[in-house]
This record gives structure tokens, C-alpha cells and sequence, in this order.
């Protein structure tokens, strides 16, 4: 027997605890706020905009000033914890805010939008590829560095893949349509994957809440600046971005512990291949002067 679906009266107690947590510097567990991001259907909608403009309206009154925290945590992850009460440790795949994806932006490098992994089904297809190692090229780490990319060799570690275009080898493309993300293998254009659009970038759906920062983890303080809130950056817009090359796929890897010029990790530590914004087009599109939010009623 299927178990009695989760009515908003169940839901009720646990989404005045998140709204109560917002600014108590205490968040949820994690149950609860899986239990509510899990039934956000049952939520009504006036419910749900009453959070929204709680946040904002909390955010609205730290714009200019400078929290300060000891953890060796991001920024972002500070403020969700912390100043909102989201648990930073959650296995939620929609927009933090009951559905509105909250995004911080230093402008010191792209906005990373969602993380994706290839490399498992370029090895699943690949013929000759045994691993990590025969599908991506580590030319600066010693189990690379003296040798030459082979033939299964399709990604080179933090080069980026933009619409349409070959890749570093000639053998792999990644291209966007109005509904999917489909990476092929060329010659031949052989779909390797398939990806909808709002699956892939399901977070943004209802747009993006994003506050421009000052600060970073090393010194463990932040500003907040600015709030933008962009309605038209949904999965559909995020597509077009990516087809006007705003947008690109990193193939992402950390390469900080160098030891004589060369990379030792094994395995390489990957930092997430994504899907990132470039800091101008940010800058452009989503921290318009029409977007910005500078009183609670700028916020629909």
C-alpha cells in the first residue's frame, strides 16, 4: 500500500518552522526541510510567496553590512545556514527558497549554475576507454604529462565546451536546442546524451534570487551589496544563454597541489564540471537595473 500523501495541514508546523528560522542564525533539520521541498505541490501558493518576501525582506536589512563567521565555509553557504536556517547539507534538486533558486555573485569568476557529469557515459561508450584516465587528458599531472592524448582521449581537464563547437579533440560536441542539452560524439554525431532542459536547470524554474557579495571563504566575511531578482532566468532562458554562448561547460579539476609543476593527485580531484555564466553577461542580463530589488515592494 502507498502511503497517504502529505497534506499542506501535516506541512503546516514544519513550514513555520523554516519561516521562523530566517535570521535566528539556527536552521531546520534536514528532515524537515527535505519533507517540505518534497511536497512543495501541497504548499499554497500564497504560502509559499510569504516566505519568499520573508527572506528578502530579511535580506533587505543586512544590504551594507558585513557578516562575519569562523567556519571554512563559502559565503553562499553561510548565508543559507545561518542568516536563512536552510541545513547547508540537503539532497534538494530545486531552488533553495521553496522553489526560487538563491544564487551569491562575487564578480571574480563565472556564476556556476548547476554541476553535470559526462565522463561515466563517454567511458560507458567509449570503445578501449577502462576509466577516468582513458576519456580524460591530465596533460600537467605525471601519469600524463610525458605521454600523448589517445584516440579515447575525448575531454582535456578544464577546457570549456560552448554551443556547438568541436572540442579540444575534435571528437565531442555539446549543443542546446529549445528543449535539450544533447552532448554527441563526432564523427558521425552519435548522441552520447540527451538531457531536458528543465530537468537539468530544474532549480531555476521559478528564476533566480541573486545577491551581489563582497567576500570570500579565505577571509571569512561578506558584504552584501545588492539583490536581483531575475522571473525570466528559467530553464528555457538558461538554454538560449547557452546557444548565445553567455553560457559554457567547464570540465572542472582541481589543480592547487602542484609539486614541481606537476599535478600528483590520484585520482584528480573533481570541483564539478558545470555549467557557468560568464561574470559580463551576469552583469548584463541578471543584475539589470530593472531587477533590482531595493525595497520589499520591488519584490512581486
Amino acid at each position: 500500500m502507498q502511503p497517504a500523501p502529505i497534506t499542506w495541514q501535516q506541512l503546516q508546523p514544519l513550514y513555520n518552522q523554516l519561516l521562523n528560522a530566517i535570521g535566528t542564525g539556527i536552521p531546520v533539520d534536514r528532515v524537515t526541510y527535505e519533507t517540505l521541498m518534497n511536497n512543495l505541490g501541497e504548499i499554497p501558493q500564497v504560502q509559499i510567496l510569504e516566505y519568499r518576501r520573508a527572506v528578502v525582506s530579511h535580506l533587505l536589512t543586512l544590504v551594507g553590512q558585513t557578516y562575519t563567521y569562523t567556519e571554512n565555509l563559502h559565503p553562499g553557504d553561510v548565508l543559507e545556514e545561518q542568516v536563512l536556517g536552510i541545513p547547508r547539507e540537503n539532497n534538494v534538486k530545486i531552488g533553495d527558497l521553496l522553489g526560487l533558486e538563491l544564487k551569491t555573485f562575487t564578480g571574480s569568476s563565472p556564476l556556476t549554475l548547476t554541476s553535470f557529469s559526462c565522463v561515466r557515459d563517454l567511458v560507458a561508450q567509449i570503445q578501449g576507454a577502462n576509466g577516468l584516465w582513458d576519456v580524460v587528458w591530465f596533460p600537467t599531472h605525471v601519469r600524463h604529462a610525458a605521454s600523448q592524448p589517445q584516440s579515447t582521449h575525448h575531454l582535456r581537464a578544464n577546457e570549456n565546451l560552448r554551443n556547438n563547437e568541436l572540442n579540444e579533440f575534435g571528437n565531442l560536441t555539446l549543443s542546446a536546442n529549445g528543449a535539450d542539452m544533447i552532448w554527441h560524439l563526432q564523427p558521425g554525431n552519435q548522441v552520447l546524451k540527451r538531457e531536458n532542459l528543465s530537468n537539468l536547470f530544474e532549480k531555476y524554474s521559478d528564476g533566480i534570487l541573486l545577491l551581489d557579495i563582497t567576500g570570500t571563504k579565505a577571509n571569512r566575511q561578506f558584504t552584501i551589496n545588492q539583490i536581483y531578482f531575475d522571473p525570466s532566468f528559467t530553464p528555457a532562458g538558461i538554454g538560449q544563454h547557452f546557444i548565445d554562448e553567455n553560457i559554457k561547460f567547464e570540465i572542472r579539476y582541481d589543480f592547487s597541489d602542484k609539486v614541481n609543476g606537476l599535478w600528483t593527485r590520484d585520482p584528480p580531484r573533481n570541483t564539478g564540471h558545470a555549467f557557468r555564466m560568464t561574470v559580463g553577461t551576469v552583469r548584463r542580463e541578471i543584475m539589470a537595473s530593472t531587477n533590482e530589488i531595493n525595497i520589499i515592494g520591488d519584490f512581486p
